[in-house]
């Protein structure tokens, strides 16, 4: 289950239940934040504490989420990402387009 905490101008997305971000769950995603992130900007913290494995579509998920957020004037924080996502990011060379924080408390102060 993708859960989505509203506070302020911050949100929280976490996968509670969920182990790997695909395609089934990028579409969750998109069509979940499409809702709640109407015109105002953001501190989004992803917490991936829960996320085994990403695969393209779920980093494609991340980068438009990124793109929007940036548009808007926000700012979008990785949370608690495993060695084998981090190194996967550092593979593709994302850790320089992110930023990545070890907890969502870390993000959101």
């Amino acid at each position: 289950m993708i859960s989505i905490q509203k506070n302020a101008n911050a949100l929280v997305i976490r996968f509670d239940g969920i182990d790997s971000l695909d395609a089934r769950v990028s579409i969750r995603l998109k069509a979940e934040l499409e809702q709640v992130m109407q015109t105002n900007s953001y501190k989004i913290a992803v917490d991936l504490s829960n996320i085994e494995f990403i695969d393209s579509s779920g980093f494609g998920a991340l980068i438009s989420l990124l793109k929007k957020v940036r548009t808007s004037g926000g700012q979008l924080f990785l949370c608690g990402l495993n060695s084998d996502v981090r190194d996967l990011m550092a593979i593709l060379q994302l850790e320089q387009v992110f930023i990545v924080k070890s907890t969502v408390e870390e993000a959101l102060s």
